[in-house]
């Protein structure tokens, strides 16, 4: 898990990410983010009903984005915020390729950064 001041949890900080920042989209993954003026990132998912009615598969998904985050996290570069939104269902994808999605998505708006 992140921690507590990695996590975007307000819907302030949500509604800002989502009103001012740039997107990027892959497969099922939207991915918003926005410059925070901080010394840390944050990040924040949300996986909406149109994923799945079923509560237990959206908590299931946000489960397998916090740890996926968790592990790429210190790859990611710092300052931003970071807001994941999965909507549409696509055949129950698998840990291995919502890991492999999630990393395309930060490459393409150039928020991870190499390893050392």
């Amino acid at each position: 898990m992140l921690k507590k001041n990695n996590r975007l949890k307000k819907s302030k900080d949500f509604n800002t990410v989502q009103r001012f920042g740039r997107s990027v989209r892959n497969d099922f993954l939207f991915l918003k983010f926005f410059s925070n003026n901080r010394e840390n990132s944050r990040i924040g998912f949300v996986v909406s009903s149109k994923f799945s009615k079923k509560a237990h598969e959206r908590n299931l998904m946000k489960r397998r984005l916090r740890e996926i985050s968790r592990e790429l996290f210190p790859r990611i570069r710092q300052g931003y915020d970071i807001c994941m939104f999965v909507s549409k269902k696509s055949a129950k994808p698998d840990f291995l390729e919502i890991k492999e999605t999630v990393k395309k998505a930060l490459e393409k708006a150039h928020l991870i950064q190499e390893k050392k």
